[in-house]
């Protein structure tokens, strides 16, 4: 038995604020992924499937937009920035990362991909600290400001202390059992045990159990977690038959009742949408095979059927639109299936 589901996905919009940083960067991947899978499923499928079935003339070519040079900047191994961060933070520093490993950082995304097409130049008094990327949407511009450390998402390090100084038996508790976790992993031994000796009687085994994975070493850091959550959030959809809601807005502002023009142009063009159009315009959303076509005819008289005998089903096909005067410019014949124009949909079921 096939079981079928229906997902909604809400996503946060693209962002480009006067400061941009680390979360607009991942927000911000997160739409070029996801840009990349309507690319993918509305148009290229589309004029793929035209092709495929030959009626796709030259004048039907549209250019379909991609996003692999973008993605390919911001998540290619192994130099992509997201990959560059996650090498630098897998090199813990003790006292753990300052403005100088920002910067480095910042001056090797710059070195790496000083050619790159989607890296535009910034200007030079910015060029220490920032850094900007041409995304689907236009260009942002990203300010580097302790990436590294909240890319690392650690604990502060003075939390332990403050929850075994609390009051509450509890919360102390919990300071003890992360003290006990982290000595151990430091010296490479059972967290388990070293948690267990440490806890108070009546202690929630659910909290230890938890606290020990929170303090185990190689945690995943923000950007990798990001983009693992986006590989099989793509793989799913990948399978998926999606349909897409696509948002604009009427101008910068967030004014109401004003609607800028070549502010809501410059959104379809980044969008795709121009692009759908075009292959909307081409007018043959209605599909039907020629099997099922033919099924319609099953109860002709036999001197009509008799004519077609060993004929091609699309010869067959084109006779009965003809006879039922369904206009020429209505539909295309494919290789296996029939194209119809939308205002045709009434005449090929009434046939």
């Amino acid at each position: 038995s096939v079981q079928g589901t229906v997902r909604v996905l809400d996503i946060f919009g693209f962002e480009s604020f006067a400061v941009n940083g680390l979360d607009q960067l991942l927000i911000n991947v997160a739409n070029e992924r996801l840009q990349a899978l309507f690319n993918v499923q509305v148009i290229a499928a589309e004029i793929k499937l035209m092709r495929a079935e030959g009626i796709a003339s030259a004048e039907d070519t549209v250019d379909v937009p991609t996003a692999g040079p973008c993605l390919d900047l911001l998540t290619g191994k192994p130099s992509g920035i997201i990959p560059l961060m996650n090498s630098l933070c897998s090199k813990p520093k003790k006292g753990g990362f300052t403005e100088k490993d920002d910067l480095n950082f910042c001056e090797l995304v710059h070195h790496n991909h000083a050619r790159h097409e989607r890296l535009p130049k910034v200007h030079p008094k910015d060029k220490l600290d920032s850094f900007a990327v041409h995304h689907y949407a236009g260009k942002v511009q990203y300010k580097v400001g302790d990436w590294l450390a909240k890319n690392q998402d650690q604990r502060p390090s003075n939390l332990t202390r403050l929850l075994s100084q609390s009051t509450n038996p509890f919360v102390a508790e919990l300071g003890v059992m992360l003290t006990a976790a982290e000595t151990q992993a430091a010296s490479g031994g059972s967290n388990a045990s070293a948690v267990s000796s440490a806890a108070s009687e009546g202690g929630s085994a659910t909290v230890k159990r938890s606290s020990t994975k929170a303090s185990s070493a190689g945690k995943p850091t923000i950007a990798s977690a990001c983009v693992k959550s986006l590989d099989e959030l793509g793989r799913l959809l990948d399978r998926s038959t999606c349909s897409f809601i696509r948002c604009v807005k009427p101008n910068a502002r967030l004014t109401p009742s004003v609607f800028d023009r070549s502010y809501v142009v410059g959104q379809l063009r980044t969008l795709g949408i121009l692009q759908a159009c075009q292959v909307l315009r081409l007018g043959f959303p209605m599909r039907v095979s020629y099997k099922e076509l033919s099924a319609r005819f099953t109860r002709l008289p036999s001197e009509v059927t008799d004519l077609f005998l060993g004929e091609p089903e699309d010869t067959f096909i084109a006779a009965m639109l003809w006879a039922f005067q369904v206009p020429s410019d209505g539909y295309r014949l494919g290789k296996t299936l029939v194209f119809f124009r939308a205002d045709q949909v009434q005449t090929r079921t009434r046939t």
